[in-house]
């Protein structure tokens, strides 16, 4: 545009064709011609359908034309970009410095259109949306020209990204006469760009991804140091069930070898005639059929304990009950081994609410309960309650008690004395008989039952178990088995 209007003949009248076909579209909003004559200055506004009359109402930028009388030069026509307006100027060839053609820059529509429309050029596409430019004033840096965003400012791009020089006029892009027109400021940028994508520059985004794939390495790693720890928690886990499994056989060896040993001793002393007597042979006869017994039991308790841990659900055979007929069965049973003259008191609250169990396998538990306690009570009272009861979330459950006067339980073995075939220090000193997989029962059908089972001291100091079941919901609709 300044080569087109810089050929313009400087003849007289101006030639407004010739400057509207130098001017591109919607680039300036207005041009002035400057005349110096003999007579002063002439300002005149160039529209399309011709020049104005001379003496025509002065624009205010170009208000210090009307003081400077027929020989001086207003100072800013001595610029070929003046900032403040913003405008170009422009001295026609021929006019020996008294003529001058001022463009005033459209900025609504070079901000609203052209720019965007230059920038869209520049991607494929259209500018992406990604994208943030920014282009401000050199003069005044906190004035945008064009923002790709309304909030959009210089502040929002690093100071280590410098912007990019824009709209200066340089003699080199120019012929060698009109060149010779330039003021020494056309050479100086006037704008300047700033251009970046919205995730930062391209060395903050680079640190982004080198951070990224820093941390996805070192989740990798983390992941796999946690597999390669389960898996070594794993084996330990594994080589500890193999030896708690050899050191159950192992258990389950002995006590079967115990009373196998006094049947096959007995046998023989049978079959060899070493009993000469009736009343030896009774004792031997007695001998047998109880250990034989007791082989039966640990045998059954041992299958039932398998059975339980395996396959509970096809183990049991639930049925609504009533738990003060299962606590009598297992009284009558328990009294029938108990040595002569040991008292088991009872106290059963009425109206206990009906449990969904299996008669046989509770009726087993409590039996185990009570005969421990039986055992380790030193011939004392065994005392044997239930009552109907709340649990910790609200829902109702009946609890049967079981206690005795014996040392109790040492605080430091409780946590294993449900363990199959586990016998604490008190029971191998005093050389209780038994094989130590009663109370791994009882833990097992409390569990298979939906309950708990909980020791702790007694109210005499002795060893007390509560054994807690759930009730059946109200109104759920039962057939209550009755007592055998």
């Amino acid at each position: 545009m300044y080569a087109s209007l810089s050929a313009i003949d400087a003849g007289t009248p101006v030639p407004v064709d010739a400057v509207r076909a130098a001017v591109p579209t919607g680039f300036v909003k207005a041009i002035y011609s400057v005349d110096r004559t003999s007579q002063g200055l002439t300002v005149r506004a160039i529209e399309g359908t011709g020049v104005k009359a001379a003496n025509a109402a002065v624009p205010s930028w170009l208000s210090d034309l009307a003081s400077k009388g027929a020989t001086g030069t207003p100072a800013m026509l001595n610029r070929t970009l003046l900032d403040e307006v913003p405008a170009i100027v422009v001295h026609p060839e021929g006019s020996g410095g008294n003529r001058w053609l001022v463009a005033i820059l459209d900025m609504d529509n070079i901000a609203n259109e052209l720019i965007p429309t230059m920038l869209a050029g520049c991607f494929e596409g259209g500018i992406p949306s990604a994208l943030d430019v920014l282009i401000v004033r050199d003069d005044r840096p906190g004035q945008a020209v064009y923002q790709s965003r309304p909030t959009l400012a210089a502040t929002d791009f690093p100071e280590s990204m410098p912007p990019i020089p824009l709209f200066a006029i340089h003699g080199r892009d120019l012929d060698m006469t009109t060149a010779q027109h330039l003021m020494p400021d056309a050479a100086a940028h006037r704008w300047r760009v700033y251009l970046q994508h919205q995730s930062g520059a391209l060395e903050a985004t680079l640190g982004a991804v080198r951070i990224r794939n820093l941390a996805i390495g070192i989740g990798v790693l983390v992941l796999l140091a946690v597999s390669v720890g389960l898996l070594v928690a794993s084996m330990h886990s594994m080589q500890r069930a193999a030896r708690e499994q050899l050191e159950l056989v192992a258990r389950m060896s002995h006590e079967l070898r115990t009373p196998l040993a006094t049947i096959t001793c007995a046998g023989e002393n049978l079959a060899d005639e070493v009993v000469s007597t009736p009343a030896e042979a009774r004792h031997y006869g007695e001998l047998i059929k109880s250990e034989g017994r007791r082989l039966t039991k640990t045998i059954g308790d041992i299958l039932l304990c398998c059975r339980l841990q395996a396959k509970p659900d096809t183990a049991l055979n639930p049925q609504p009950t009533n738990l003060a007929g299962v606590i009598e069965s297992a009284l009558v049973e328990s009294r029938a081994v108990a040595p002569e003259g040991q008292r088991i008191d009872t106290s059963i609250e009425a109206g206990l609410p009906v449990v969904m169990a299996d008669r046989d396998a509770l009726t087993m538990a409590l039996k185990n309960l009570v005969l421990n306690a039986v055992k380790y009570g030193r011939g004392g009272p065994v005392r044997v309650a239930a009552k109907a009861s709340r649990s910790a979330t609200g829902a109702e459950e009946v609890s049967i008690t079981v206690a005795d006067e014996g040392p109790g339980i040492p605080y430091e073995e409780r946590h294993q004395i449900f363990e199959p075939f586990f016998r604490g220090r008190l029971a191998r000193e005093m050389e209780v008989e038994g094989s130590g997989i009663g109370l791994s029962i009882v833990r097992q059908v409390a569990r298979s039952h939906g309950g708990r089972v909980r020791v702790g001291l007694g109210d005499r100091q002795g060893a007390r178990f509560v054994l807690q079941l759930p009730a059946l919901k109200v109104g759920a609709a039962v057939s209550v088995e009755p007592a055998a």
